[in-house]
Protein backbone atom coordinates (compact mmCIF):
# COMPACT_ATOMS: atom_id res chain seq x y z
CA UNK A 1 0.00 0.00 0.00
CA UNK A 2 1.21 3.34 -0.64
CA UNK A 3 2.20 6.17 1.88
CA UNK A 4 -0.54 8.14 1.10
CA UNK A 5 -3.72 5.40 0.50
CA UNK A 6 -1.77 4.33 3.97
CA UNK A 7 -2.66 7.82 5.47
CA UNK A 8 -6.15 8.08 3.80
CA UNK A 9 -6.83 4.60 5.65
CA UNK A 10 -5.77 5.79 8.88
CA UNK A 11 -7.71 9.27 8.90
CA UNK A 12 -10.61 6.91 7.48
CA UNK A 13 -10.32 5.27 10.71
CA UNK A 14 -9.85 7.68 13.29
CA UNK A 15 -12.85 10.03 12.01
CA UNK A 16 -15.13 7.74 14.18
CA UNK A 17 -12.74 8.04 17.71
CA UNK A 18 -11.68 11.49 17.25
CA UNK A 19 -15.66 12.11 16.43
CA UNK A 20 -16.76 10.23 19.55
CA UNK A 21 -14.19 11.63 21.85
CA UNK A 22 -15.22 15.36 20.55
CA UNK A 23 -19.20 14.44 21.01
CA UNK A 24 -17.92 12.97 24.57
CA UNK A 25 -15.69 16.31 25.45
CA UNK A 26 -18.04 19.03 24.38
CA UNK A 27 -20.96 17.55 25.90
CA UNK A 28 -19.12 16.79 28.90
CA UNK A 29 -20.69 18.56 31.94
CA UNK A 30 -20.99 18.70 35.89
CA UNK A 31 -23.66 15.23 35.24
CA UNK A 32 -21.55 13.80 32.79
CA UNK A 33 -23.56 14.89 29.91
CA UNK A 34 -25.75 12.99 27.53
CA UNK A 35 -23.88 9.90 27.24
CA UNK A 36 -23.89 9.35 30.87
CA UNK A 37 -27.11 7.34 31.61
CA UNK A 38 -26.65 5.04 28.97
CA UNK A 39 -23.02 4.66 30.58
CA UNK A 40 -24.48 4.19 33.81
CA UNK A 41 -26.98 1.38 32.66
CA UNK A 42 -24.15 -0.38 31.17
CA UNK A 43 -22.06 -0.28 33.62
CA UNK A 44 -24.59 -0.89 36.24
CA UNK A 45 -25.41 -4.28 33.74
CA UNK A 46 -21.71 -5.40 33.86
CA UNK A 47 -21.62 -4.88 37.62
CA UNK A 48 -24.41 -6.96 38.37
CA UNK A 49 -23.64 -9.77 35.87
CA UNK A 50 -19.67 -9.82 36.96
CA UNK A 51 -21.15 -9.78 40.86
CA UNK A 52 -22.44 -12.83 40.23
CA UNK A 53 -19.05 -14.63 39.65
CA UNK A 54 -17.54 -16.05 43.30
CA UNK A 55 -14.07 -14.38 42.39
CA UNK A 56 -15.46 -11.49 41.20
CA UNK A 57 -17.10 -10.58 44.69
CA UNK A 58 -14.07 -11.03 46.13
CA UNK A 59 -12.04 -8.99 44.05
CA UNK A 60 -14.60 -5.87 44.39
CA UNK A 61 -14.26 -6.05 48.00
CA UNK A 62 -10.95 -6.05 48.37
CA UNK A 63 -10.29 -2.47 46.21
CA UNK A 64 -11.25 0.52 48.24
CA UNK A 65 -13.86 2.76 46.96
CA UNK A 66 -11.50 5.56 46.76
CA UNK A 67 -9.74 3.85 43.77
CA UNK A 68 -12.99 2.86 41.87
CA UNK A 69 -13.29 5.06 39.13
CA UNK A 70 -17.19 7.36 39.25
CA UNK A 71 -18.46 6.53 35.56
CA UNK A 72 -17.56 10.23 34.56
CA UNK A 73 -13.96 9.50 34.94
CA UNK A 74 -14.45 6.15 32.84
CA UNK A 75 -16.57 8.23 30.05
CA UNK A 76 -13.40 11.14 30.04
CA UNK A 77 -11.01 8.67 30.50
CA UNK A 78 -12.63 6.14 27.11
CA UNK A 79 -12.52 10.04 25.54
CA UNK A 80 -8.94 10.91 26.07
CA UNK A 81 -7.53 7.37 25.34
CA UNK A 82 -9.27 7.84 21.75
CA UNK A 83 -7.78 11.15 21.35
CA UNK A 84 -4.14 10.29 22.09
CA UNK A 85 -4.45 6.39 20.17
CA UNK A 86 -6.23 7.90 17.29
CA UNK A 87 -3.59 10.84 17.37
CA UNK A 88 -0.54 8.74 17.47
CA UNK A 89 -2.48 5.82 15.04
CA UNK A 90 -2.61 8.81 12.42
CA UNK A 91 0.96 9.76 12.83
CA UNK A 92 2.05 5.94 11.77
CA UNK A 93 2.74 5.03 15.49
CA UNK A 94 1.65 1.75 16.36
CA UNK A 95 0.71 2.64 19.99
CA UNK A 96 -2.00 4.30 18.74
CA UNK A 97 -3.15 1.36 17.35
CA UNK A 98 -2.25 -0.68 20.23
CA UNK A 99 -4.28 2.11 22.23
CA UNK A 100 -7.31 1.60 19.97
CA UNK A 101 -7.63 -1.89 19.87
CA UNK A 102 -7.55 -1.99 24.06
CA UNK A 103 -9.98 0.79 23.94
CA UNK A 104 -12.34 -1.47 21.96
CA UNK A 105 -11.59 -4.71 23.18
CA UNK A 106 -12.86 -3.38 26.99
CA UNK A 107 -16.06 -0.85 25.73
CA UNK A 108 -17.22 -3.14 23.26
CA UNK A 109 -18.85 -6.01 25.11
CA UNK A 110 -19.50 -3.18 27.89
CA UNK A 111 -21.84 -0.88 25.75
CA UNK A 112 -22.66 -3.16 22.77
CA UNK A 113 -24.45 -5.63 24.75
CA UNK A 114 -26.91 -6.94 21.72
CA UNK A 115 -28.09 -10.39 23.95
CA UNK A 116 -29.31 -8.36 26.74
CA UNK A 117 -31.86 -6.15 24.42
CA UNK A 118 -35.10 -8.14 23.44
CA UNK A 119 -34.80 -10.61 20.95
CA UNK A 120 -35.72 -8.96 17.11
CA UNK A 121 -35.95 -5.64 18.47
CA UNK A 122 -34.46 -2.46 16.59
CA UNK A 123 -32.33 -1.90 19.99
CA UNK A 124 -31.03 -5.54 19.19
CA UNK A 125 -30.29 -4.63 15.95
CA UNK A 126 -28.73 -1.40 16.55
CA UNK A 127 -26.10 -2.77 19.53
CA UNK A 128 -25.81 -5.98 17.05
CA UNK A 129 -24.25 -4.05 14.14
CA UNK A 130 -22.14 -1.78 16.60
CA UNK A 131 -20.82 -4.85 18.20
CA UNK A 132 -19.43 -5.99 14.91
CA UNK A 133 -18.29 -2.83 13.66
CA UNK A 134 -16.14 -2.45 16.69
CA UNK A 135 -15.25 -6.12 15.76
CA UNK A 136 -14.19 -5.47 12.61
CA UNK A 137 -12.30 -2.15 13.34
CA UNK A 138 -10.44 -3.91 15.89
CA UNK A 139 -9.25 -6.33 13.04
CA UNK A 140 -7.87 -3.83 11.01
CA UNK A 141 -6.12 -2.14 13.65
CA UNK A 142 -4.78 -5.90 14.81
CA UNK A 143 -4.11 -6.01 11.30
CA UNK A 144 -2.01 -3.06 11.20
CA UNK A 145 0.03 -3.70 14.31
CA UNK A 146 1.05 -7.24 12.56
CA UNK A 147 2.08 -5.84 9.29
CA UNK A 148 4.17 -2.95 11.54
CA UNK A 149 5.78 -5.45 13.30
CA UNK A 150 6.75 -7.20 9.94
CA UNK A 151 7.80 -4.04 8.80
CA UNK A 152 10.11 -3.51 11.58
CA UNK A 153 11.66 -6.82 11.38
CA UNK A 154 11.83 -7.06 7.49
CA UNK A 155 14.14 -3.40 7.99
CA UNK A 156 16.08 -5.04 10.77
CA UNK A 157 17.01 -8.02 8.25
CA UNK A 158 17.95 -5.77 5.99
CA UNK A 159 20.18 -3.76 7.86
CA UNK A 160 17.95 -0.72 7.73
CA UNK A 161 17.04 -0.64 11.53
CA UNK A 162 19.51 -1.10 14.35
CA UNK A 163 18.28 -3.41 16.93
CA UNK A 164 17.65 -1.76 20.71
Amino acid sequence: MSSSSSFVARVLVVLIFLGSAFDTISNFGPDGGPAMPAVKAKLALLYNTASSVELVKIAMASVPAALVPTPSQLLMSSAIVQVFGAVLFLLDFALGARLLALFLVVVTPVMHTFWSEPANSYAQSLEYINFLKNCAILGGLLNYVHLKKQAVRAARAQGRVKQA
